[in-house]
């Protein structure tokens, strides 16, 4: 019987014995004024480790990019020239165009009917054409091997350039160029401008829904026209946003200098709408992109054909069009364009992106400057950390 008594006095002993540790923190060590700086440095270690590792940074980027088709919106606060000095045989309106186009000069048809109605109107005549419905159209092309030659195409700000799209020369049809404009006046009444010289050799001009002031039952003219003189053609280019006006433009020669860079832009899409059947429900949006890279601090990402440029769209984005030419190889549009963003994306859906480029809130600090305010941080804290704590007895 006193074996047990023994064992339970023991068991009672033990729960009695607390861990004594042989280190304690001791406040006191440290003076008020220490205090506070051991504070500081505490809170701003865990600043930096945030800034330098969680939060994102918002850094300039460019990026190299060719693709079949691009969109942009033109941010700039004066009328700039977007084509300038370049020739082509054929230019093509397609859309609604309230401005009227006045042609003087000598007028023929192949068809006898329009041939009968043009002899009316005499040797040295005038014609008043204008597009007044959406699926209006026009085409002026020279003849007889020859060209036209194009002084500018300028553009106001706020002028959206949609579907921009290069197509190259497939025998018998030469490259042409060919894209939509909207937005194209201003609340002072200035409007884009389309100039050229349409030589003094004959013209062949061919519409649908064409309105000809003087000949109004003529909507569909197929027309040979020779100009009284190598006079300058403008062409005021109206529209609004809900009545884009469509260029094409032939080029006979592959020249990439006719393109005006530096322009100021937002709204810039790499993507196209591609309809399947009837139903809208079976369209579906396609990248544009065929090859690329982009550059965001001291990371590169390279992109593929069909893949998807993504920007957090917190960002500003892409902000400068740097340059735009034809390339060849593959054939389409090598744009250089340069802006600001978080992170950018890479992959054939925007959603699930496999490529990923950013950088830290912190990076825009020399690594010398980081180096420095880590290490008189860390040996803050540790000088007053070490006074924290005393040995016991």
């Amino acid at each position: 019987m006193p074996q047990p008594q023994q064992s339970t006095n023991q068991s009672q002993s033990l729960r009695r014995i607390k861990w004594q540790p042989k280190w304690r923190i001791k406040w006191s060590k440290l003076k008020p004024g220490e205090r506070v700086w051991f504070a500081l440095t505490t809170a701003g270690i865990l600043a930096v480790s945030a800034a330098k590792y969680i939060i994102p940074g918002e850094f300039s980027f460019d990026a190299t990019l060719t693709v079949n088709e691009f969109s942009f919106d033109y941010a700039g606060f004066n009328e700039r020239t977007f084509l300038h000095a370049f020739n082509s045989s054929r230019l093509a309106i397609a859309g609604q165009y309230s401005e009227v186009i006045a042609l003087q000069g000598t007028f023929r048809s192949s068809d006898p009917a329009q041939q009968e109605q043009l002899a009316k109107l005499g040797a040295d005549a005038s014609l008043t054409l204008s597009l007044p419905k959406p699926e209006s159209q026009l085409e002026i092309k020279a003849t007889e091997g020859r060209s036209f030659n194009f002084q500018s195409l300028t553009l106001l700000p706020q002028t959206q350039i949609k579907s921009l799209t290069y197509q190259p020369l497939a025998k018998p049809k030469p490259a042409s160029l060919s894209f939509k404009l909207r937005n194209c006046q201003s609340q002072a009444n200035k409007t884009c401008q389309l100039r050229f010289f349409p030589g003094t050799k004959p013209i062949q001009i061919n519409g649908t829904e064409v309105a000809i002031a003087e000949l109004p039952d003529l909507k569909t003219p197929q027309l040979i026209y020779t100009p009284v003189s190598n006079s300058e053609i403008v062409l005021e280019l109206t529209s609004e946003k809900r009545s884009p006006i469509g260029l094409e433009l032939d080029i006979e020669k592959s020249v990439s200098d006719f393109f005006s860079g530096n322009l100021n832009v937002t709204a810039t899409n790499f993507q196209r709408q591609v309809k399947r059947g009837r139903n809208v429900a079976d369209s579906y949006r396609q990248s544009t992109i065929t090859k690329g890279t982009a550059r965001l601090k001291d990371k590169t990402l390279t992109l593929e054909a069909s893949q998807y440029l993504s920007i957090n769209p917190s960002s500003p984005g892409i902000q400068r069009l740097e340059r735009l030419q034809i390339s060849q190889k593959p054939p389409g549009l090598q744009l250089f364009v340069s802006g600001r963003a978080e992170k950018l994306s890479a992959g054939l859906n925007p959603k699930l992106p496999t490529q990923n480029i950013g950088a830290k809130w912190l990076d825009s600090l020399p690594s010398e400057v980081m180096t420095g305010l880590i290490g008189t941080l860390a040996g803050i804290w540790g000088t007053l950390f070490g006074r924290l704590f005393e040995e016991e007895d």
